[in-house]
């Protein structure tokens, strides 16, 4: 439809500009820091982003022959992803292990965990998760430090392999090696898994909802089954205003069900899930009431009042892409996303995850985000994923993959032939090609002579002679003498 085109180029024209900007703020900085004026920075942008153009264009002209090379060596490239990916793996686990001795930050969390007695009330949602999962791994294992550190470094790796899966299904390979490098191996992440922090134990929850939410049954079940997805997500909204997240992913997933011609059962598949929101959310509330001793309506004001928008102002939401090489290498990769997208406007994996990061820098310029679930973290792993998605758009190995809807069609003109061959039996035999033709908007369809022959038809045959016989006089029985003996 025309709107959703026009929508995607909107999202596209913001993606460009967040990368752009982001970009050059990058490279200015080092700029100034270099002795440059920062002028030079939009210079050195503008000239690697035609680089990035120019490549793009000659990766996408060569990709039928990459994509033929690909499918004849699937084995040899799937035992290859299983290589890189693992040793992406190990290395971060390598470089965690590290970290692990000189971690000594969120000593609040570890202080607060350890204390005897109940949970503070000042916990809030995921806070609150987030310390009763420590404390019972303390209780488990002991009160020493590290052991939240390793919890920490554990739900990580989950989390960016349940990521890995997710990008791998919907942008390919390409695409989810680079997010699972950058969750494995970049500093920012690194980092963050040595800091006790609940938004690791958020991303991880997160992941799996995510798992569930895009599931393939999803997209052929009854449109009624989105009801329990929409309490899911109250439930993640509840801990943290960041699961609208997992809101707007459920109107991914119902933009794609596979009845595309059924709008009323999209139609109802949304109101279901905003149904199931509303209901799942006022049950979180009276559950938070009853825990927290308080009545329903002091709950619920509770909650809007932590997440209530305040005076706009630029936090330090996007420190993640603020270093200096990680910020290179990420938005790097992510200016591959804005020619790449043009290779195949269709099946671009950009949208919703630019739509992403537009809510969550949105509610952090508002001041929604609080201060022990900032979202700076989160937004890294959105961006991570964009400059996968960017590069993996590029390398898309697809021409074999429309290979059956191609035998699909031969099929069906093959079929046409034989079906007007069989009606028109004494008239020459024609197949059509579709030809597209500005003729009042509509198509008109050239005929061609077929050069190959065309079976006869077929003329059911009956049993007649010119002697009639009558089944009376008809004898076979013939006598012979007692001294004939031919049959012996």
């Amino acid at each position: 439809m025309q709107w959703r085109k026009t929508f995607r180029y909107l999202i596209w024209f913001v993606y460009t500009l967040i990368t752009g900007t982001l970009a050059v703020g990058v490279v200015s900085l080092l700029c100034v820091r270099s002795g440059l004026d920062a002028y030079w920075g939009i210079f050195f942008t503008a000239l690697y982003a035609a680089a990035v153009g120019g490549g793009t264009i000659l990766i996408c002209k060569g990709m039928p022959g990459i994509s033929l090379f690909v499918h004849r060596n699937r084995s040899l490239f799937l035992v290859l992803e299983v290589i890189v990916a693992a040793t992406f793996v190990v290395v971060g686990v390598l470089f965690r292990i590290e970290g692990i001795a000189d971690a000594q930050e969120g000593a609040v969390y570890y202080e607060m965990a350890r204390a005897e007695g109940d949970i503070l009330p000042i916990a809030h949602g995921a806070v609150y998760v987030y310390l009763l999962l420590l404390r019972t791994f303390y209780f488990l294992l002991g009160s020493d430090f590290a052991v939240g550190v390793w919890v920490q470094v554990i739900l990580q790796i989950l989390a960016s392999g349940v990521l890995f899966l997710i990008i791998r299904k919907f942008a390919g390979v390409m695409a989810a090696l680079v997010t699972l490098g950058f969750c494995m191996c970049a500093p920012f992440m690194i980092r963050n898994a040595l800091i006790l922090s609940p938004e690791m134990l958020y991303f991880f929850l997160l992941m799996a909802a995510v798992l569930i939410v895009t599931a393939d049954y999803l997209k052929l079940c009854h449109p009624f089954l989105f009801f329990p997805i929409g309490v899911l997500i109250s439930v993640y909204c509840y801990l943290d205003i960041l699961g609208l997240l997992l809101l707007l992913l459920a109107f991914a997933t119902i933009s794609h069900r596979q009845e595309a011609a059924d709008e009323a059962g999209k139609g109802v598949a949304v109101i279901c899930c905003v149904v199931g929101l509303c209901c799942g959310f006022c049950v979180c509330v009276l559950a938070g009431a009853i825990l927290s001793g308080t009545s329903m309506p002091e709950a619920a004001e509770a909650w809007f009042t932590l997440y209530q928008p305040k005076s706009f102002h630029v936090p330090a939401v996007v420190e993640g892409v603020a270093s200096d090489v990680e910020g290179i290498m990420l938005l790097g990769l992510m200016v591959f996303g804005i020619f790449s997208f043009w290779h195949d406007t269709e099946r671009e994996c950009v949208t919703w995850c630019v739509l992403a990061v537009c809510l969550v820098m949105t509610a952090g310029f508002y001041g929604i985000l609080t201060n022990e679930m900032p979202g700076s973290f989160l937004l890294y792993v959105l961006f991570a994923v964009l400059a996968g998605t960017g590069v993996g758009q590029c390398l898309r190995t697809v021409p074999y993959m429309r290979k059956k809807a191609a035998e699909d069609i031969f099929e069906d003109r093959e079929e046409e032939t034989w079906e007007k061959a069989a009606e028109e039996p004494n008239q020459e035999k024609t197949s059509s090609v579709e030809v597209p033709m500005e003729d009042k908007g509509e198509k008109k369809i050239n005929f061609i002579e077929n050069p190959l022959p065309l079976p006869k038809k077929h003329i059911p045959r009956t049993l007649d002679f010119s002697r009639e016989v009558g089944s009376t006089g008809e004898d076979f029985d013939h006598a012979v003498t007692a001294d004939d003996d031919f049959d012996i």
